[in-house]
């Protein structure tokens, strides 16, 4: 696992993590405090798992910052 990108917002850190298959995108749960959700992008040829794990991390950034 390498942490390829590091957002914050106002609940913690956002990080994009390429695990060789995938992109996973750990961010903060606003809901609970110290707890973190993932979500999983896979790569596969002619995906757009990159650009997709970019977007999604940038929307978590902009929702924790509300």
């Amino acid at each position: 696992m390498k942490i390829v990108k590091t957002f914050f917002n106002d609940h913690g850190a956002i990080q994009i993590q390429d695990h060789g298959a995938a992109f996973i995108v750990s961010y903060p749960d606003t809901q609970r405090d110290g707890y973190f959700n993932e979500k999983t992008f896979n790569k596969h040829i002619g995906g757009t798992a990159w650009n997709d794990a970019q977007k999604f991390a940038s929307k978590m950034r902009r929702e924790g910052d509300e």
